[in-house]
């Protein structure tokens, strides 16, 4: 199980387990995995998602170019699939809307997301 819920840890994974199942350390590249992330979600779900397009939805994040986490500029798109980039994250939209700013929540506070968490989960083991 996974509890990062994060897209750039699942296109390291992506990444890391073909080379893994490969073994090959040259079997796939950022450029290869990064249309996961978007064209390739629209190929597998038929959703009207992978692109900022009229019609599409619009579920987007916002990075600081100028964090450390995406140094040097010049590999930027490796940074994505392999570093950490969730430091660099300043905002998440989705249909359009911001739902997080700054590492905070805007549609729900920090106090009911525990709350809710702590209702859903009450009774896993």
């Amino acid at each position: 199980a996974n509890n990062r819920i994060s897209i750039f840890d699942e296109l390291r994974l992506a990444s890391l387990l073909q080379k893994s199942r490969l073994g090959r350390g040259d079997a796939t590249n950022a450029e290869e995995i990064w249309p996961l992330a978007t064209r390739g979600g629209a190929a597998a779900t038929g959703l009207p998602v992978g692109n900022i397009a009229r019609g599409h939805f619009a579920d987007f994040c916002l990075l600081d170019v100028d964090s450390i986490a995406l140094q040097p500029p010049q590999r930027l798109l490796h940074h994505l699939v392999y570093a950490s980039p969730e430091r660099a994250l300043r905002a998440v939209y989705v249909a359009g809307r911001p739902v997080m700013e700054h590492g905070e929540p805007k549609t729900i506070s920090q106090a009911e997301l525990s709350t809710r968490c702590a209702e859903v989960t009450r009774r896993w083991r």
